[in-house]
């Protein structure tokens, strides 16, 4: 068996931005991968050269994304426009050496898309600027478009886009495995113990998983991660206080709020921190 792969192509690769300007995504019922409040995602399985060969792969839109990554360069380079100007009338009698480095400085990182430099007249120095219609251009042709490479042949278009972010969920496992559950780099040699604690850490995992579902059952709502989380962090606050009277043991829990007993009555557990006395020889008055 082998492993296959999949993967996003970042834009700053040539070939990706290449492949993604050329690419146009057709919007139809037959094209819709994916749909969420994050908008609606479009995509097409097309051939490629990419890392030296010809390769099959994704280029999947957002046109919503796109739209606020179009909307939100724009603003920046009105801004930007704005700046420039301003600045070749309040410095007209500056050196352009303080001209360049102010340039430099307003551009940033916008300074693929605009085109400026000094020229010096009789009324002073002044800034010439424009923009880069070309580049302009390309970016608009790659907002809200991405690309990805399967080596699964059997993936199509849909199918490779919705494998690809499902990384989402497998990213949020991780980040829970090394945030709440504190898994941190093993120190043993020997395999089977390494086995051994990676089982533990995902037995935890596994039951925050049934946690989250429970709570998502009796609610309906989609917070169940938030949700688990803040009934964990209130559970950690509780302490557990046994006391034993000659033969007897009681046992109460100190600092259940209402708030974990609702919770805990939510999704059918709340006997799980019932108080109770019992005999020494484990017998239950």
């Amino acid at each position: 068996m082998k492993w296959k792969l999949i993967c996003g192509i970042p834009k700053t690769s040539n070939e990706a931005k290449e492949i993604i300007s050329m690419t146009d995504v057709p919007i139809g019922p037959d094209t819709l991968a994916r749909s969420s409040r994050a908008g609606h995602i479009y995509a097409i399985k097309t051939k490629s050269k990419l890392y030296g060969r010809e390769r099959s792969v994704v280029v999947y839109t957002n046109r919503e994304r796109g739209v606020k990554e179009a909307d939100a360069r724009n603003e920046a380079l009105a801004i930007v426009g704005k700046e420039l100007d301003e600045l070749s009338e309040k410095w007209k009698d500056k050196s352009e050496k303080h001209l360049h480095s102010k340039i430099k400085s307003i551009l940033n990182s916008w300074s693929n898309f605009i085109d400026a430099r000094v020229s010096r007249k009789k009324e002073g120095a002044r800034i010439v600027w424009s923009y880069k219609k070309q580049e302009l251009k390309l970016a608009e042709r790659t907002d809200g478009k991405w690309l990805i490479l399967s080596t699964d042949e059997t993936l199509d278009a849909n199918g490779a886009v919705n494998e690809y972010l499902e990384k989402d969920f497998i990213e949020k496992v991780f980040r829970v495995l090394k945030t709440q559950e504190e898994v941190e780099p093993v120190r043993h040699r020997l395999e089977h113990r390494v086995r051994a604690y990676l089982f533990v850490c995902m037995l935890a995992y596994r039951l925050l998983s049934v946690l989250q579902w429970k709570l998502k059952e009796a609610s309906g709502k989609e917070d169940s991660w938030e949700r688990a989380d803040t009934l964990l962090q209130a559970l950690g606050r509780v302490e557990r206080v046994e006391v034993t009277f000659g033969n007897e043991t009681k046992t109460w829990y100190l600092n259940v709020t209402k708030a974990i007993t609702d919770s805990l009555k939510e999704i059918d557990m709340k006997e799980l921190l019932k108080e109770e006395t019992r005999l020494v020889n484990s017998l239950k008055m």
